[in-house]
């Protein structure tokens, strides 16, 4: 891996692989009831135990956070566990298990994260859809000195959308020593990495069988809809011809979001439900950990613990699965404990439910509503999640599992509730109901189609030739992601710099106003419309906070709140209002690039006003930068 997009992907897993080595006591401590003690899983358990161990020092210690300081958590962290380290002295066949287990995951995860850093760099920059909101709360978690983010599109306002999972990402990325611009493309390759090795790994803990692991990876990261491998053969196709695929089922006019996760890692959007997967994967995990424990300890309900809390914190539509998978594994297990037995386990999962208390953003949940526009039928649903039938049919030849029948009936319970109701939103339909709980059915499917496949596939009799055959099916759902992840491996410009959509004139700005610019003052520009990645720019890409950003966004964030207006300003008519609106609008800075010429119109006489009440700090071809009295820009 050489160039400046290997580079820093290479010094990224390298940072993963000491942390890794580095939480291994605690690692096998926590899972020592599996077979190879969470060899298998040691990679993504470090990043979760970093995130964490780092997050609520920074609740309590309340500053900005640096990388100095995540580093030296972290090592604390690592020795503690290597101080109070017992070396295993069980049998040879469980450390060869272990030995096997981690460099089986390790490979894997290495594999998955070099490949999609490698898609990410043929295409690295935030220029469309929602990128540019991610990267503004990636920003923000790292300037905000307090529990809550601040919301740098709302004056720097406590954020009223769940950040918690851009913590994750932002902590990561301070832990591994790269600016956010590298760090909003390289999360997201760790979080492609991380879903696969859990996934795998659960897969393997359910049947037993590394084929289901292997199977359940494809299924998971490289499976389409039956309309996205229809339009991969398709010769005619132009432009984003792969969004399609995500849009299969309407309710009369109301297109139904329906995405899957290659698409979602495609796009490029680092959103809650993307940020929530491995997160989703560790509940199912957890859940298994509840099952397959022989007894139960103070880490049997940890890891469920943790989902549980973290679901809620990162991406609420989870909670209600993974609590619904945790109860399963508990009420399946054919062995019943004491009360004396499960009092410790129980502890370890309230332990893991702490975070809870930490504060969040307010709720933007609205009810639920009988829903009366539309219904899903066999048909469409197979539209959605038809190359997964197979694996289905052959699970129901199978011999009868309690857990996996469970699971079998939670999908059909959620399957059906879209179709009966909706959580209440400011869009007033079903559309992001089907496309969270949908995107959950995706994972569990999966699994589910993986072990279905695998098992036939162990038997000696007609049954085995007939999952040979229908493995076709699936094979061809593959088109999608081979024709998309093709063109990607073909490009020859290669970066992981997110800046590079930016316009030089307009990367020149920003770096300046980078150097300046102080984290939590706050700037006046031209409000934003969404989807516009030039639009609240100051906002977007420097520490500042603007003091009104994506007008749409912030109208469903905080539905009914009077936004902040800058219009008298930018249309002062005497040098005199002019410093009263500064005043009222308590901004530090002010820009105008071509959005604020094009809104306000300002003239040469209102320049003349700003240069004499502020500092022309930054004057380039694209937008200037008025700062406080007395402030001059010194560094070049």
């Amino acid at each position: 891996m050489t160039g400046f997009w290997g580079w820093p992907a290479l010094v990224w897993a390298l940072g993963t692989l000491a942390l890794s080595i580095g939480f291994w006591p605690w690692t096998t401590r926590i899972f020592r009831q599996l077979p190879d003690r969470g060899a298998g899983i040691a990679i993504p358990s470090a990043l979760f135990g970093s995130f964490l161990v780092i997050r609520p020092l920074w609740l309590l210690l309340r500053f900005i956070p640096q990388p100095a300081w995540c580093i030296l958590i972290c090592l604390l962290f690592s020795g503690l566990g290597w101080a109070f380290h017992r070396p295993f002295t069980g049998s040879y066949g469980t450390r060869a298990r272990m030995r096997s287990s981690a460099l089986r995951s390790a490979c894997l995860f290495f594999l998955l994260f070099a490949v999609w850093a490698r898609i990410r760099s043929a295409d690295p920059g935030i220029s469309h859809t929602e990128q540019p909101m991610d990267y503004m709360w990636m920003k923000a978690a790292a300037m905000s000195p307090g529990p809550l983010v601040l919301d740098p599109w709302f004056g720097n306002t406590p954020a009223t959308y769940y950040t918690d999972g851009h913590q994750f990402l932002t902590f990561l990325t301070l832990l591994f020593g790269q600016p956010l611009w590298l760090g909003v493309n390289l999360t997201q390759a760790t979080l492609f990495a991380m879903s696969g090795v859990l996934i795998a790994e659960a897969a393997r803990l359910w049947s037993g069988s590394r084929i289901a692991g292997r199977l359940a990876v494809l299924l998971l990261l490289g499976l389409s809809t039956p309309q996205g491998s229809r339009d991969a053969l398709r010769s005619d196709v132009q432009g984003w011809w792969w969004w399609d695929a995500t849009r299969v089922l309407k309710d009369g006019p109301s297109e139904l979001i329906t995405e899957f996760p290659f698409f979602s890692f495609w796009l490029g959007d680092n959103h809650a439900h993307v940020i929530g997967l491995p997160f989703l994967i560790l509940g199912v995990f957890g859940a298994l950990l509840i099952l397959r424990s022989r007894r139960f300890t103070f880490t049997t309900f940890l890891p469920a613990g943790l989902a549980i809390s973290w679901a809620w914190r990162i991406n609420p539509w989870q909670t209600p699965t993974v609590l619904a998978l945790t109860a399963l594994g508990l009420i399946t297990r054919t062995h019943r404990p004491s009360l004396r037995e499960a009092g410790p386990a129980i502890g370890g999962g309230l332990i893991g439910c702490l975070p809870l208390l930490a504060p969040r953003a307010e709720s933007l949940f609205q009810g639920i509503r009988f829903d009366a526009q539309g219904w899903t039928t066999t048909l469409e649903f197979l539209h959605v999640f038809g190359f997964f039938l197979p694996g289905f049919v052959l699970l129901f030849l199978q011999r009868k599992e309690h857990f996996r029948w469970g699971v079998v009936l939670l999908c059909c319970g959620m399957f059906y509730t879209c179709n009966v109701v909706r959580v209440e939103d400011l869009f007033q339909n079903r559309m992001n109901t089907v496309f969270k709980v949908y995107y959950q059915l995706w994972v569990l499917f999966s699994l589910l189609a993986a072990i279905g496949w695998d098992q036939a596939l162990r038997r000696k009799d007609s049954i085995r030739i007939l999952a040979l055959a229908t493995l076709l099916v699936p094979a061809g759902g593959l088109l999608y992601a081979a024709r998309l992840s093709g063109t990607a491996m073909a490009e020859d410009s290669l970066s992981l710099d997110a800046r590079t959509a930016l316009p030089p004139d307009v990367q020149a700005l920003v770096e300046q106003a980078n150097q300046v610019i102080q984290p939590g003052e706050r700037i006046a520009e031209a409000p934003g419309d969404s989807y516009q990645p030039l639009h609240s720019l100051m906002g977007t890409w420097t520490p500042a906070g603007s003091l009104i950003g994506w007008t749409g966004h912030q109208s469903q964030w905080r539905p009914g709140v009077v936004q902040p207006d800058p219009r008298p300003l930018f249309t002062a008519e005497s040098e005199g209002d002019l410093v009263m609106a500064a005043w009222d609008l308590k901004v530090r800075w002010v820009f105008v690039g071509p959005r604020e010429r094009q809104m306000y119109r300002p003239t040469p006489q209102w320049e003349s006003w700003m240069d004499h009440q502020f500092n022309r700090v930054i004057n380039t071809p694209y937008g200037i930068v008025w700062g406080p009295k007395g402030h001059e820009y010194l560094k070049r």
